[in-house]
């Protein structure tokens, strides 16, 4: 065993972490006590993902045409966009105190850019659909029964994430109140005491006299150094085999043929 001593340093830090997924995403962010930077304040960062990557498949053109007209006609790359912009606002305004309206302003304008969205859709409806299914869709978005489902479609979803709030704090108070009416809530289990062997002086190869200190520890000293004393601030290198009060050994530098060093 090494023990080795060195100087805490202490860091601060702070980091902002925004993460896109599939639906309605939320934005992360972990942020310590440090400041946030004064004017005149960066840009912020731009996409996150490249919006055509190199290794993206080439997809057909007249496909990509019908692709990017049934995003137009759904809207539904602003809509996604809209709602995690929505979202990192409302975040970022409540765990940074000192966002000011010019700040709001700037994020609403640099998220209004939906380019990585609406790419990262084209390539996902080229891998899923064929040109016979998009024709399909399209024909019906056409309809008036297309064009109904898309202008009620934000209100039906709005009720749903209401209903999935109020589903979920609902099933929250319940497990809550199950967890506190359980017995063993109100008085946990307790192992019982072990029972402490007495020290017994044969576990000591040497039975000489050994030492037990305030904490606890009882040890002898096998072989007595003939060197100088370690004073404070020095490093005393020595072996040492450490066992039980019956005698079972759980460690030892010999062993391991590396001194011990503190």
């Amino acid at each position: 065993m090494r023990i080795k001593h060195g100087a805490a340093t202490r860091l601060s830090i702070a980091a902002i972490v925004a993460a896109l997924c599939s639906g309605m995403t939320a934005a992360a962010m972990a942020q310590t006590d440090a400041p946030m930077p004064t004017d005149p304040k960066p840009a912020l960062p731009g996409s996150l993902i490249d919006p055509k990557p190199a290794t993206a498949p080439k997809i057909d053109a007249a496909k990509e045409k019908t692709i990017r007209e049934l995003l137009a006609l759904t809207g539904e790359a602003k809509q996604r966009g809209g709602n995690i912009g929505e979202e990192m606002v409302a975040y970022f305004t409540r765990a940074a105190p000192n966002v000011t309206p010019a700040d709001v302003a700037k994020m609403k304008t640099e998220l209004a850019d939906i380019t990585p969205i609406t790419e990262a859709l084209v390539r996902s409806y080229d891998k899923n659909y064929t040109q016979a299914d998009l024709d399909a869709l399209l024909a019906f978005y056409k309809t008036p029964t297309g064009q109904k489902y898309l202008k009620q479609l934000p209100a039906v979803q709005a009720d749903a994430k209401t209903a999935e709030r109020e589903w979920g704090d609902k099933r929250a108070e319940g497990i809550v109140a199950y967890l506190r009416a359980r017995p063993e809530a109100a008085a946990p289990k307790s192992e019982p005491a072990k029972p402490v062997k007495a020290f017994d002086k044969s576990a000591f190869k040497g039975n000489g006299k050994p030492v037990k200190t305030e904490s606890g520890l009882v040890y002898e000293d096998m072989t007595v150094g003939t060197g100088a004393v370690a004073t404070s601030g020095k490093t005393a290198v020595m072996h040492y085999t450490g066992t039980l009060t019956d005698g079972t050994k759980f460690d030892s530098s010999r062993d391991r043929n590396e001194p011990f060093d503190f």
